[in-house]
């Protein structure tokens, strides 16, 4: 019989970067299924897109650099074990997960879904369908204190990239400081990811800020505060 104690733990020290669709849960609460068909359709052609540049990495990588795992609006992204890896391969594999979360963000917009994320980094155990570790539970509650469409980085991300790849990522606004609006008021000053980048968004193509007629998704706050940031890249350049 096997025991616990037989089992070999399969530990991972990673990238990770956890995201959800904003208004998901009320979307169900209204009970409207017709547009919690539509919005998981959505959801659906995120996961696929996301899927298919985690393949055009691994290519370009030359290695299984990506994976995802998706349950209900909730996505999940990991880069592989970075640990005895040198420090090349720890940037090139950060660089990895913001290229994985330009294309969640290019799909979101594409699919008119608000989405809100967080990127962390640390040791953590996935395997046999199992996902825990703290860095998930970190990008989880940096991701829910968050008021606005966007994605913060954790210090413990930034910590294991090197200073001259961190000085890349700002030099070409890919990572910019900023005080990201938080629940109850708050103001948290930290690095974030700027999603804004995309041709897509440079043209002004914000479908992923549409407000929905059955009520106001994104809120109003939200809203307000996801057009301040999106100013303040612009103006920065």
């Amino acid at each position: 019989m096997t025991t616990t104690d037989d089992i070999e733990i399969p530990k991972r020290k990673c990238f990770v970067a956890l995201f959800d669709i904003l208004g998901f849960k009320d979307l169900v609460k209204t009970d409207n299924l017709d547009e919690v068909y539509k919005t998981f359709r959505g959801i659906l052609n995120i996961k696929s897109d996301i899927n298919e540049m985690a393949g055009h990495l691994d290519a370009l990588l030359q290695e299984n650099c990506i994976s995802m795992h998706n349950y209900s609006d909730t996505f999940l992204i990991y880069t592989s074990d970075i640990n005895n890896c040198d420090q090349k391969t720890v940037d090139k594999r950060f660089h990895a997960l913001l290229a994985s979360c330009d294309s969640l963000f290019i799909s979101a917009n594409e699919n008119k879904l608000p989405i809100r994320g967080a990127i962390s980094a640390g040791e953590l155990i996935i395997s046999e369908g199992i996902y825990i570790g703290k860095p998930i539970v970190e990008a989880y509650e940096n991701e829910q204190q968050q008021e606005w469409i966007g994605c913060c980085i954790s210090n413990d991300a930034i910590n294991l990239i090197s200073k001259d790849a961190l000085n890349d990522h700002i030099r070409e606004k890919a990572v910019v400081l900023y005080e990201v609006p938080c629940k109850d008021g708050d103001i948290k000053k930290v690095y974030v990811y700027n999603w804004t980048l995309s041709v897509l968004f440079k043209k002004g193509d914000y479908r992923i800020l549409n407000k929905r007629d059955r009520h106001d998704w994104p809120t109003e706050r939200k809203h307000r505060n996801t057009w301040d940031f999106i100013k303040f890249v612009n103006i920065s350049e």
